[in-house]
């Protein structure tokens, strides 16, 4: 049988695919949402949100994913095949059972929202069918998961990055088709569920083949096995269903204190912010099956190359999407949705503010977690999930959606000094090194690239959509060319320089066919 150690892609190919795969998200979100808005109205498609929202807090995996990646990597890094098939037969065995509480999950949110919930007469059936619906999909995104994180952990990210790039794409061609024959919401999410059935299966057959090792039975599941892997699940699943809270809060509270249709307004700026998040949390998994097999082989300074490195790099990603949405998101979102938005461009730029502040503790996660405890990550998460929650019942009936979006930020700003210090301190860092390594160098070339950005935006207004992104690619240039000037280090340099490399070796190549 052919090892599964034995072809694994680079931690730069499972990057750059995962950052293929946000692009093509990020595409396909801005392309649907005034599409899909137009064909069924803001109502119907708030009641969509809210049944993703739904959705998505019944699909906690409870930090069993991430347990999985880490152990799935720790039995490839020891060449131990009956772990990795124990690591494997039980998260299965977990992830079925999961499914079906989770669907139990949804039916039940209906019931106790549908009062709660200012429904448009006419849309009480397209509610119960969009929770039935989420239902199914709640199955269906288990055994996704399971196979997606094994992937992960057996370092073929790169497949499961194909697998969401090619579902995307293909729910991108049959929604447009849908939204063109029918008005109906109920169409767009029973096409939804019909393609995640699909990907699941996909994800089910290419792990398989990727990793024929992780064939397992149900048979090789243990409660002991899963004991082992909730030393790090418990902690992983605070983390995890903290910060879902914290991402859903904003649709829950918005959805039962204001309008339906303000549910629409929130999601066009929060979609955007998540872009931007989405960056470093792609990066952050590609980087935990890395992380853990260093702290297997005990290289202590590789895990603290890879914390400074991966952080400033995601800095400098978040900056290169953050800019042009702080100084162009209320022109791009007028061209995009129309008049009316604004305040969908103001929660954009106070979420993604927040963002830059708390950007480095979503690099330490995967980090913190393939050394195998996040706990003090867990009680902050708690803390920002809760004070998140108590502000946006003071802030969102007087402010609206904007102080929704402030009762989400507004905590994290104040808890990142404290996240950042826990990791310097399990990495045996000090802050003058962060700051040398990391902040000085992306921070520092990047704020004052964004506030010169903004300056401009207002003293120059863009106009149009071929502008916005003209002036928006020439900020990302400037900056990039600023920050390689200025904050790159020497391994930037030579990274730069490789790619350099590759990109002529595959041009001369192409060339001589």
């Amino acid at each position: 049988m052919r090892s599964a150690t034995a072809a694994r892609p680079s931690l730069g190919r499972n990057i750059a695919t995962t950052y293929a795969s946000q692009l093509v998200t990020a595409l396909s979100q801005f392309l649907l949402f005034p599409v899909v808005v137009a064909a069924v109205g803001t109502d119907a498609y708030g009641l969509y949100i809210l049944a993703s929202t739904m959705l998505v807090l019944a699909t906690q995996d409870l930090g069993m994913a991430g347990a999985t990646s880490r152990y799935v990597a720790e039995a490839l890094a020891r060449k131990d095949v009956a772990a990795l098939r124990s690591v494997v037969a039980t998260s299965s065995a977990f992830f079925c059972a999961l499914g079906l509480v989770g669907a139990g999950i949804v039916g039940l949110a209906y019931v106790v929202l549908r009062p709660l919930v200012d429904i448009p007469p006419g849309l009480e059936d397209t509610a119960r069918g969009l929770a039935v619906l989420a239902a199914v999909q709640v199955v269906a995104a288990s055994g996704a998961t399971l196979n997606r994180f094994v992937l992960t952990g057996g370092g073929r990210l790169d497949l499961a990055n194909g697998t969401a790039v090619t579902t995307i794409l293909v729910r991108l061609g049959v929604t447009l088709m849908v939204v063109q024959v029918s008005q109906d919401i109920l169409v767009v999410a029973a096409s939804d569920t019909v393609i995640m059935l699909a990907t699941t299966l996909t994800l089910w057959l290419l792990r398989r083949h990727a990793l024929p090792e992780s064939r397992s039975r149900l048979r090789e599941s243990s409660i002991a096995q899963l004991r082992v892997m909730s030393r790090l699940t418990v902690d992983l699943l605070v983390v995890g269903l903290s910060g879902t809270i914290i991402m859903q809060t904003g649709t829950v509270l918005v959805s039962t204190l204001l309008p339906i249709a303000a549910v629409s307004v929130f999601a066009a700026g929060f979609r955007i912010y998540r872009l931007c998040k989405d960056v470093t949390n792609a990066l952050g998994t590609a980087v935990l099956p890395h992380a853990t097999t260093a702290f297997v082989r005990g290289d202590d300074v590789a895990l603290r190359r890879l914390y400074l490195s991966a952080s400033r790099r995601a800095n400098v990603l978040a900056l290169c999407i953050a800019g042009p949405v702080i100084a162009f998101g209320q022109a791009f979102l007028a061209w995009w949705l129309g008049a009316g938005w604004e305040d969908s461009a103001t929660v954009a730029t106070i979420l993604v503010i927040s963002l830059l502040a708390n950007n480095n503790h979503l690099v330490a996660l995967p980090i913190l977690a393939g050394q195998g405890s996040v706990r003090s990550y867990a009680r902050l998460h708690v803390a920002w999930a809760l004070s998140s929650i108590a502000l946006g019942i003071v802030l969102t009936p007087p402010l609206g959606v904007i102080g929704t979006a402030v009762a989400i930020a507004a905590p994290v700003v104040v808890l990142e000094p404290v996240y950042t210090g826990i990791a310097l301190r399990r990495l045996q860092l000090g802050w003058g090194a962060f700051f040398r390594e990391n902040a000085a160098r992306s921070f520092g070339t990047g704020v004052p690239a964004v506030v010169v950005g903004v300056v401009l935006a207002r003293v120059w207004p863009a106009d149009g959509i071929v502008e916005i992104a003209a002036r928006s690619l020439g900020w990302v240039v400037a900056y990039l060319a600023l920050y390689v000037w200025l904050g790159a280090t020497a391994g930037d340099r030579e990274l730069l320089a490789r790619v350099a490399a590759r990109r002529r070796v595959r041009a001369s190549a192409t060339s001589q066919r």
